[in-house]
């Protein structure tokens, strides 16, 4: 069965402009009415202005209205939702490794590395719910922020108010954050287990990398690896404003280490994106699937990605009608 709900709903509430619009356009044309009666009667009057176009006005305003409310729809993100059949104690566990250290502070990517990291986490939580998930923080040292849970509701405010002030150990200790995870799987039972690291690829070497592959290996866990930052790079500014220099009080500037992740993707032979790279969202969930395994068969619901383009080629099509409509001189009926 197919049902559909909204990734922003909360935007829905600007629908509740447009019967104000409307009311106010009522108002207007009213108005507008009783000034030509005043010139005359209606009819000689609208004879004498020969532009004067009785429905037209009308009917570019319910197209503006109309235009509207898709943008308005497109705004709150409409999301597809397939009921199917999977296990409610679901056997696909995933641990997010995230890079919290300063260079995710900078600013190549919009808005910034650590946040559209956090924002791209977060739309996989919402769409992907066949899974267990879990969340590792790392930066100079690793630890278990939230430990396995299905309560994706709980899960995405702590995403939320994550920063680098959270950790003082400097650093990007991908090896430690990776092995962290896989520590955290819980043991005795048979599940497919994934983990998804969010790093910039810092500047330091890895270290145990041939511990890092021997356990990825020897406990089936599937790496994907997704780089955030450009090779352009960027300054490292603080919320504060203040941006981190070095001995010689110049700026640093960070790039992203894309040799080094490709090296961890190809350690498990997982998938390497960029966090930038257009339909990012749909390739990991594609990736997670098929990776996935169910056991047990209870109805299960499942989002698929944000529908939001076909709203937003509508508006385009209704605002391009209104640009046509407005710019012909139309007589008689419109």
């Amino acid at each position: 069965m197919n049902d559909i709900t909204f990734g922003n709903a909360e935007n829905l509430w600007y629908l509740l402009s447009i019967p104000i619009l409307i009311g106010l356009f009522i108002l207007i044309r009213i108005e507008k009415q009783k000034k030509i009666k005043i010139l005359g009667k209606t009819e000689i009057t609208q004879k004498l202005i020969l532009e004067k176009s009785r429905y037209k006005p009308i009917f570019k305003f319910s197209i503006l209205m109309f235009a509207l409310g898709l943008l308005i729809f497109a705004a709150s993100r409409p999301l597809f939702v397939t009921e199917t059949k999977i296990d409610s104690n679901s056997s696909n566990e995933l641990i997010i490794a995230l890079d919290i250290s300063n260079s995710m502070l900078a600013e190549d990517i919009f808005p910034s590395r650590l946040e559209r990291a956090k924002r791209v986490i977060t739309i996989l939580l919402e769409q992907n719910q066949g899974f267990r998930y879990s969340m590792i923080l790392f930066k100079g040292s690793a630890f278990k922020q939230i430990p396995m849970t299905e309560d994706v509701t709980g899960f995405i405010p702590q995403v939320n108010a994550l920063s680098p002030g959270m950790m003082t150990t400097p650093g990007t200790a991908i090896a430690e954050g990776l092995i962290k995870a896989i520590d955290s799987f819980p043991t005795g039972k048979e599940t497919r287990k994934v983990i998804i690291l969010f790093s910039d690829g810092g500047s330091e070497k890895i270290k145990r990398e041939q511990e890092l592959g021997r356990l990825l290996t020897e406990k089936k866990i599937r790496l994907i690896v997704v780089g955030c930052g450009s090779e352009k790079g960027a300054v490292i500014r603080f919320n504060d404003g203040t941006i981190l220099l070095d001995k010689k009080d110049k700026p640093i500037e960070v790039k992203i280490n894309r040799e080094q992740l490709q090296y961890l993707a190809q350690m498990d032979k997982g998938g390497y994106y960029e966090i930038d790279q257009p339909g990012i969202i749909d390739q990991l969930i594609n990736e997670m699937n098929q990776e996935a395994s169910y056991i047990g068969v209870v109805d299960y619901s499942i989002k698929k990605p944000s529908q939001y383009k076909p709203f937003l080629l509508a508006t385009l099509f209704w605002l391009g009608c209104f640009i046509y409509v407005r710019s012909k001189k139309i007589k008689g009926l419109f």
